[in-house]
């Protein structure tokens, strides 16, 4: 709990499919479903069509913790998938640190742009 609290998550960092948290389908609730891959190319396709929030993941300089409309809005049905093929600690691309997630790469024969983020932002 202390960790989490002082690092602030930067060590939950990974590198995401998505720019942001999207919403979990109602039929394909698991990774291990027979949906669930295609689910993942939908979302990394049209990502924003599948958006949890509407708002942007994390504002600085206006949020807290307690006035982030993740706090506000309550528990949310969402996922924000992990770079499988990645999983290394990340740092924003602005941000020190030795690895991002700014290069292109390949998933499901698609060619996308990978975020680095926590669950815990």
């Amino acid at each position: 709990l202390f960790g989490v609290t002082f690092w602030r998550g930067l060590f939950h960092r990974r590198c995401r499919l998505t720019p942001f948290p999207v919403k979990m389908p109602v039929d394909c609730r698991n990774a291990t479903d027979t949906c669930w891959d295609q689910f993942l190319l939908d979302v990394v396709s049209h990502p924003d069509s599948h958006r949890c929030l509407t708002c942007p993941n994390d504002d600085v300089e206006l949020w807290t913790q307690s006035t982030s409309p993740w706090f506000l809005l309550g528990q949310q049905d969402c996922v924000w998938p992990i770079d499988e093929e990645d999983l290394r600690v990340c740092s924003e691309n602005t941000g020190p640190g030795y690895h991002h997630c700014s290069k292109i790469v390949t998933f499901m024969e698609k060619n996308i742009s990978r975020t680095c983020g926590s669950n815990y932002d």
